[in-house]
């Protein structure tokens, strides 16, 4: 037996404080502004600079305006909003290079940062902060009202003058997964593939049509200002040419139509990377149009679900479930377990009645399966049944995350290159 001392009983025990920078420097860097709103890549990139610099705190920086689609502007009546986390349905796939070699890249933007978020934000992140990204969860049925306390949200961001334009704030991590240590003299570059979709925008039908048009873009990159001590120890240990290990979760989507049937089966692939774990979600949507919601998601009256790992049945035993009855409190707790394991939140951004409604998201925690954690090859597949026969335009989504893992180098004592 270890005894433990209640920490205020030890009072000998010294201040910890954190204080090796003297100050942080920002540096913002555009792309050309004819990219902004035309189908194809836009482009930012972080030169060969001198300077500790750490991606994982910089953020995009993104000015909208939104207005009818007769050139005119919308007014404080009109209820009109985008949906949540719209901003990043402007892109279809985003990819980050560090020394012009991929480091992630995915797309269905839109899709995959929503069900990140609901699985990584804390609790009533959506109703303080979470607004600056555009994120402001739906409630309710999710209707473009302002009954539903995310839309009004949503909807209040843009009360400004004029109405319909507003910057948004977007985290580097809310779109990747890489973490931060410092990096120093490395070629850094984001693509983001921009799509024109004015269908984020989310109104009511008295409302107008409307469309939006990025009218800025920025990407800001903190550099740190070493104390004396502590930049002599970086240096030290660059000029020995130690490698530096990085670790983060990567992901990618894969989306299928799904069947006018009782039954779902789906072959996702043979994987070999390191799979940590699995999201299935379901979307049924005739057409994506201004009065739909794209970001909301459907439960089709699931009653069993499983994911196979070389053909055997994980979790091991039946997920049986049923909405209507209350009967869905296991896929739930899975998706509360799941965010405390790999994000390390406790409370959930969502309700039990919000996922049953608007998010109901089904997580397989694999990390712990021996097929995946022996870097064998991993066929994968899902196998599902509903109590009614599932609706026409529905789409199947099953979003795979992975660990990925490589090592940085000092190239010359202080610039650091990229190992695999």
């Amino acid at each position: 037996m270890i005894r433990l001392r209640e920490p205020f009983l030890d009072i000998e025990s010294p201040i910890q404080i954190q204080d090796n920078l003297e100050f942080i420097d920002y540096i913002d860097y555009r792309p050309p502004e004819a990219s902004l709103n035309a189908n194809g890549n836009i482009r930012l990139v972080l030169e060969d600079t001198d300077g500790f610099c750490l991606l994982n705190k910089s953020e995009f920086i993104i000015s909208v305006d939104l207005e009818k689609a007769d050139d005119t502007r919308y007014v404080a009546t009109d209820v009109v909003s985008l949906i949540n986390n719209g901003i990043m349905y402007l892109f279809n796939e985003v990819t980050f290079k560090m020394a012009d070699k991929t480091i992630e890249h995915f797309t269905n933007v839109g899709h995959v940062s929503n069900i990140l978020g609901l699985l990584k934000y804390k609790q009533d992140f959506s109703k303080t902060s979470g607004i600056t990204q555009c994120w402001s969860l739906d409630s309710g049925t999710g209707a473009a009202a302002l009954a539903n306390e995310g839309f009004a949200k949503r909807n209040l961001a843009l009360q400004n003058n004029p109405i319909g334009q507003n910057e948004y704030i977007i985290p580097f991590n809310h779109l990747f997964g890489f973490q931060g240590k410092i990096l120093n003299g490395i070629k850094c570059e984001v693509l983001l593939s921009r799509v024109l979709n004015d269908d984020i925008l989310y109104r009511n039908n008295a409302a107008a049509a409307g469309k939006i048009k990025i009218t800025a873009l920025k990407w800001r990159v903190p550099y740190l200002r070493l104390k004396p001590e502590e930049y002599g120890r970086i240096t030290s240990l660059l000029s020995k040419n130690v490698d530096i290990p990085l670790g983060f979760y990567t992901k990618k989507l894969n989306s299928t139509p799904m069947p006018q049937a009782l039954t779902f089966s789906h072959n996702v692939g043979v994987e070999s990377d390191r799979l940590e774990g699995i999201i299935v979600f379901f979307q049924t949507l005739a057409a994506s149009t201004q009065q739909t919601n794209s970001a909301v998601y459907h439960n089709l009256n699931l009653k069993n679900i499983s994911c196979l790992l070389n053909k055997k049945s994980y979790p091991g035993f039946d997920l049986h479930c049923d909405f209507a009855i209350g009967q869905y409190k296991t896929l739930y707790k899975r998706y509360i377990d799941f965010r405390r394991k790999f994000f390390g939140v406790d409370l959930p951004e969502i309700t039990e009645s919000e996922f049953k409604n608007l998010y109901p998201i089904i997580v397989f925690d694999l990390s712990n399966q021996i097929d995946r954690s022996t870097n064998r090859m991993v066929h994968v597949a899902i196998e599902s049944s509903f109590g009614t026969q599932i609706p026409a335009n529905t789409t199947a989504y099953i979003l795979m995350i992975y660990e990925k893992r490589f090592s940085l180098s000092a190239m010359d004592g202080s610039h650091m290159k990229l190992i695999y």
